[in-house]
């Protein structure tokens, strides 16, 4: 048996008022005073508890008829003949002020049978009786209990009462369950929002990596030709030191016409060599102004994805529920976004490595115009020697 279903329960209950209405009518005490029947309640319920009484003496009565005197019986004949009077509990309201001669009369078959109850009990008690005569005895007592439990139940019903309060509770168990329906379909709402959230975070992740990987082959492609391009000046102040080299020589054994060719070649060779520094020097500065606009485009949408991680975030502080996910996924971001810096910085030191070679060119542009002027001055003392010949 289920103690928790309000059906159960409720049987439960009314079979427990059914005993202890029983056991109040087995055991109720003598009619009260006259002054007492005054009160409202007791003049409503006195005649009721009278007449049941009466009717459990004469069944008790039928049943002990062998064993019981004839005077009782005659006693028990009037107060059989009573209740009708006593029924009805509606006299008293009607004639409250009637004659002290009908209270009088009432009251007599009621000491007469507040009498004969303790007899009565006591030959129940005394006496053994057969199944079938204990059996009419209960049927009537549970017939008589029956009666005075529909007139408690017409003045107040405490079953109503228990039956509302289940009403009520179950009214706030449909609410609570109502409550609970529409949670979880915030939660599915939730959690589709969710989803769609983390496909959005899985593409931008997929696009800032192919991106990323993009940004990557740029950069080996610039790393390679810039490896190029060093090994180009590299070959070509080699050519220019051993140009120069021969052209020492040259000056220091060959005649003027030497000298002049290699003046001419030595011009041929610094105009080249301005070429081919400012084409390095424009390469760089083409390449350095490319990698500041790709800084640029790339800082750009770095605070753009930071805008939209921040409204990510703010949007996600409403979701109680999902709120580790969304921390998870503030934690991938943050973590591209240190990647993206850490590139960032790569290129940055990239730069900081393409203007030392530009430094580096610069240097070796002074160190040629230091050369120039040696040759000038070699130039000078040639001079001077063909002079000082020229004179000899």
């Amino acid at each position: 048996m289920d103690v928790s279903d309000p059906q159960t329960l409720g049987f439960m209950v009314f079979g427990g008022f059914m005993f202890i209405s029983a056991v109040g009518i087995a055991l109720a005490p003598p009619a009260a005073a006259p002054k007492e029947k005054k009160k409202k309640k007791s003049a409503k319920v006195e005649p009721v508890v009278v007449a049941v009484e009466t009717a459990a003496q004469e069944v008790l009565m039928m049943a002990v008829a062998p064993v019981v005197d004839v005077s009782p019986v005659n006693v028990v004949a009037k107060v059989t003949k009573e209740p009708p009077a006593a029924a009805k509990p509606e006299e008293p309201k009607e004639a409250p002020t009637g004659n002290k001669k009908k209270n009088k009369n009432k009251l007599e078959p009621v000491t007469d049978s507040s009498l004969l109850y303790g007899e009565l009990l006591s030959a129940v008690s005394n006496r053994t009786l057969s199944e079938d005569q204990t059996s009419k005895l209960m049927e009537v007592l549970n017939q008589k209990a029956g009666d005075s439990w529909q007139l408690a139940c017409q003045k107040g019903d405490p079953l109503s009462t228990l039956k509302k309060q289940l009403e009520e509770k179950e009214k706030l168990r449909t609410a609570d369950q109502e409550v609970a329906a529409a949670a979880k379909t915030r939660l599915k709402e939730l959690s589709k929002e969710l989803s769609a959230e983390k496909s959005k975070m899985g593409s931008l992740d997929a696009r800032l990596k192919a991106e990323l990987s993009a940004q990557t082959h740029k950069l080996d492609a610039m790393r390679v030709s810039m490896k190029a391009g060093e090994q180009e000046h590299l070959k070509l102040t080699e050519t220019l030191n051993q140009k120069v080299v021969v052209l020492q020589e040259q000056l220091e054994n060959g005649p003027n016409a030497q000298l002049a060719r290699l003046q001419q070649e030595n011009s041929i060779l610094r105009d080249a060599l301005n070429q081919a520094s400012s084409q390095a020097e424009s390469r760089q500065n083409a390449e350095l102004a490319r990698l500041r606009s790709d800084c640029l485009h790339l800082s750009r949408e770095l605070t753009e994805r930071s805008d939209a991680l921040r409204a990510d975030e703010e949007c996600r502080h409403g979701l109680e529920a999902k709120m580790a996910a969304a921390e998870q996924e503030a934690a991938q971001t943050r973590d591209t976004e240190r990647a993206l810096q850490q590139h960032l910085q790569e290129v940055m030191s990239e730069l900081n490595a393409a203007q030392q070679e530009a430094a580096a060119v610069s240097e070796l542009q002074g160190a040629l115009a230091l050369r120039d002027a040696d040759l000038q001055e070699l130039q000078a003392q040639l001079e001077s020697q063909a002079a000082g010949q020229v004179n000899t």
